[in-house]
């Protein structure tokens, strides 16, 4: 008797990290939040994506959180929320985060490109983005 409870206590044990992974998806191995900023003004700025800007140690095909379209695989790309808040993560190790405005115009201007590097991963990165020349 004492076999069977012990083998069924194994099993539970084993079985919950399983029962996790299926329903919430494996935890990125790397990840980094803060906030980007319109430089003028240091308001947060919407709908920024942000992805990884080193393709070497982020190759798109090993990325678990990619969308697949005609041209293969595409890396993670998340977007800023309206305070101009992100949140990045990746299953592969990356050293900068690239800024890309998506909408145009309709976050209040439109924003150059910025890539980042990582820094502290304790600690919130703050990326200032300047607007496009008219």
């Amino acid at each position: 008797m004492q076999i069977i409870k012990r083998s069924l206590l194994w099993l539970m044990t084993a079985a919950v990290p399983v029962v996790i992974a299926a329903c919430y998806g494996p935890y990125y191995n790397y990840t980094k939040s803060g906030r980007v900023l319109d430089k003028q003004t240091r308001a947060g700025v919407a709908n920024i994506a942000v992805s990884c800007a080193d393709p070497a140690a982020d190759p798109p095909a090993a990325d678990a959180g990619a969308v697949e379209d005609a041209g293969g695989y595409q890396p993670s790309v998340f977007v800023t929320g309206p305070d101009g808040a992100f949140y990045w993560g990746g299953y592969q190790a990356c050293n900068k985060l690239k800024f890309e405005d998506v909408d145009g115009q309709e976050n209040g201007g439109l924003y150059l490109t910025a890539i980042e590097p990582l820094g502290d991963p304790e600690q919130e990165l703050e990326v200032e983005l300047e607007k496009a020349p008219q």
